[in-house]
């Protein structure tokens, strides 16, 4: 193998990493949002099964710069002593959450599993949460179910 045989081999891989580089960085935005909007389509299902289980409201505090989940009155599991909280923008580099469908930012679900916003029943509404150029979306529907899906 020669020199000029290296340069070029270096060269190609070069070009080949140039070109790959902003497509990886697309993907890595799309596995992130779908990871950000499945943990938190779980973290309000374990909520809501919470209300059911032990017979009373959950409030939920939703932090829209922050892009946090907080539930004072419930614990974590695996942390004995501490309320349930989840940073979606320190786990999955998250950078904006939208919600549409209720104004403000407290749900509470009550012991049937249905979702509220104040006295408002919320029967369609979403949290859009969105990394780069690439979004996802956790829907809640009449009943409080959740479910998710990509934009």
């Amino acid at each position: 193998m020669t020199l000029a045989d290296v340069i070029l081999a270096v060269t190609l891989m070069g070009v080949l990493a140039a070109i790959s580089a902003p497509k990886f960085a697309v993907t890595l935005d799309g596995y992130r949002t779908k990871s950000a909007s499945l943990a938190m389509a779980g973290d309000l299902n374990f909520l809501r099964n919470q209300a059911m289980v032990k017979g009373r409201d959950v409030e939920v505090l939703l932090s829209v710069p922050a892009c946090t989940i907080a539930a004072p009155s419930i614990g974590m599991p695996q942390r004995p002593g501490k309320t349930f909280q989840d940073d979606l923008s320190q786990r999955f580099s998250i950078r904006t959450m939208v919600i549409t469908g209720w104004s403000g930012t407290r749900i509470r679900f009550d012991r049937h599993g249905e979702c509220w916003a104040g006295t408002t029943r919320i029967t369609n509404g979403s949290i859009n949460v969105s990394c780069g150029n690439r979004s996802s979306r956790v829907n809640i529907t009449s009943n409080g179910a959740l479910s998710e899906e990509a934009t």
